[in-house]
């Protein structure tokens, strides 16, 4: 009988979207700041409301560089640390094997000692909130993170009965 065995890595159309979706956000925060340059060129041609907008889509702005500023980082940070991974999931013998450059590691129930999920409090549609991952603890001190980009923590949530699980929530989830 053939075991089930599914394979997960970052996919390059899935990382093309994601891509086009940072910097069409990026040109719309480049539009945005023309529109308060030419707003706040309302004070000097003693036009107030034209500056009074052009303080109120400044603070906007600041608003969503900041989010972006930080998804682009988050972005960045995620994408390095899975770039040259695979990994391949045995849901019928519970294992799991990482491929991360050249070196592949098999981890199984006996060799793991705690799996640590690192959850957004943010919602799914919040730009931040599908960042996240999941950081598996072996008992000779190794830890493996696996991120969202690859891997939905839910598939590990359920396997590894006799492993002890951990959900750690914030509203950002840096990488360490």
């Amino acid at each position: 009988m053939k075991s089930k065995i599914k394979t997960y890595r970052l996919l390059t159309f899935k990382f093309f979207l994601k891509t086009l979706f940072v910097l069409f956000l990026v040109l719309c925060l480049i539009l945005i700041i023309t529109g308060i340059i030419k707003s706040l060129a309302g004070f000097w041609n003693n036009n107030y409301k034209s500056g009074y907008a052009g303080i109120v889509l400044l603070l906007i702005s600041l608003y969503l560089f900041y989010n972006l500023g930080l998804t682009i980082y988050l972005y960045v940070k995620y994408l390095l640390h899975e770039r040259n991974t695979k990994i391949q999931i045995d849901f019928e013998n519970e294992t799991i094997t990482m491929f991360k450059n050249s070196k592949y590691y098999v981890l199984d129930s006996q060799s793991l000692k705690s799996i640590e999920f690192y959850l957004s409090t943010k919602h799914y549609k919040n730009l931040l909130g599908n960042y996240g991952y999941t950081k598996l603890n072996t008992n000779d001190g190794k830890e493996f993170i696996i991120t969202n980009f690859i891997l939905n923590y839910r598939l590990i949530e359920n396997m590894f009965c006799n492993v002890k699980k951990i959900k750690k929530l914030d509203e950002v989830i840096y990488l360490p």
